[in-house]
């Protein structure tokens, strides 16, 4: 439940379930719907809290923020994940954008994705990549349905926050509430950072520059 303090009230889970980490009294948030069809048969839990981005096709399902795979390796046209079940969170025709972790910056290459292999987790794309290597991000931007969803080189302005775990059911509808304005502990937020298997340095994944009313802020929780 929410408790008041003479600073500030924060919101979040009661009973200890979750720790706050909405701070402030001026927030917003909205009704969204998640739609399982960005994932594997046997559907996948994402952890909350943790940014979403609403896509910009109706009926504007939500979709994790920076949703797509981990590179292990890349041969030519073809980009294998570190975890094959993120194949699934692809389609054909997708935009991509690629994160590079060494550079801590997404680099201006987009390239589409031909086809998808969901067994061996490889990623096929219109174009070799110039840049891209293991413990890289590769990020879905946009396809066919979701319209553009605003992570990586894309201005974030529809990026929302959820603060409850997601269990997401393949091709069903489920509703929601997300957090389109607020601020909030960034260190309780996932999503905002990448932080490849075996590395123990995160990169700054999301640009808060390009949302100007959801605010993450550093502070010792």
């Amino acid at each position: 439940m929410a408790e008041n303090t003479p600073s500030q009230t924060v919101f979040g889970y009661d009973g200890g379930r979750k720790k706050d980490c909405l701070i402030g009294n001026e927030f917003r948030a909205i009704p969204v719907t998640i739609y399982g069809s960005r994932t594997g048969a046997a559907g996948e839990t994402i952890t909350g809290p943790r940014l979403w981005v609403r896509g910009s096709t109706p009926p504007y399902y939500a979709y994790p923020y920076g949703i797509g795979g981990e590179v292990s390796s890349v041969s030519g046209k073809d980009v294998t994940l570190v975890t094959i079940a993120d194949a699934a969170h692809f389609k054909a025709n997708d935009q991509v954008a690629m994160f590079d972790y060494s550079a801590g910056t997404f680099t201006a290459q987009v390239l589409k994705v031909a086809s998808i292999n969901e067994t061996t987790g490889v990623i096929t794309l219109d174009t070799a990549p110039t840049a891209l290597a293991a413990d890289d991000l590769l990020v879905v931007v946009s396809g066919a349905d979701c319209g553009v969803i605003c992570s990586g080189a894309v201005a974030d302005a529809n990026t929302c926050v959820i603060l409850e775990d997601v269990a997401i059911v393949e091709d069903t509808d489920q509703g929601t509430k997300a957090f389109i304005e607020g601020t909030f502990v960034k260190s309780e937020v996932k999503g905002v950072e990448w932080l490849p298997l075996g590395q123990t340095a995160s990169k700054t994944l999301y640009n808060v520059r390009n949302n100007p009313v959801l605010h993450l802020i550093d502070i010792v929780t």
